[in-house]
């Protein structure tokens, strides 16, 4: 969940309360919230101090708005190195999603395959899980325009939240 606001939470069309509701209601029945930072900057690409504020204020919002508190972040654009595991770590996060990576050996670093419009059903399942994987990887790596557009149209969160993203 990007936690800048609980009204940047899907479904964006509900009004923040139905969305909180809507969260509440998925966590009865097993799903699981955890961060996804504040405004969702790719984290590879901020001061220290900005990497560790995203992490602490989404860690904040998600226990303050829908008791989540397990510690646990899918970093933005799966974007991370040794700095920013270990930046998460400093701010109390136990485990971290990276994504369409190989297994390092770290916690902080867990690949996840993202779900895209054109996964199957049961995704990363069966023969072609490898084309998935790397399919997603791809993908990943043409995030870049989505970096560069978030660059343009943040300086609202700059000014609100001191995080320079730019």
């Amino acid at each position: 969940v990007v936690a800048s606001t609980a009204s940047s939470w899907a479904p964006a069309a509900l009004p923040a309360d139905s969305q909180l509701q809507a969260i509440a209601r998925w966590q009865t029945r097993g799903i699981e919230c955890i961060s996804h930072t504040a405004t969702h900057p790719r984290l590879t690409w901020l001061a220290d101090g900005d990497v560790a504020r995203e992490m602490a204020s989404s860690r904040a919002a998600l226990a303050m708005h829908i008791g989540a508190s397990e510690g646990v972040v899918s970093y933005p654009f799966g974007a991370s190195g040794e700095r920013e595991r270990g930046i998460a770590r400093g701010e109390g996060y136990s485990m971290g999603f990276s994504l369409a990576s190989r297994w390092i050996g770290d916690v902080m670093s867990v690949s996840r395959l993202p779900i895209y419009l054109w996964s199957p059903p049961t995704p990363a399942v069966g023969v072609l899980a490898p084309i998935e994987w790397f399919g997603a990887a791809a993908a990943n790596r043409c995030a870049i325009g989505t970096t560069l557009w978030q660059r343009l149209h943040y300086t609202k969160y700059r000014a609100a939240t001191g995080i320079n993203v730019g």
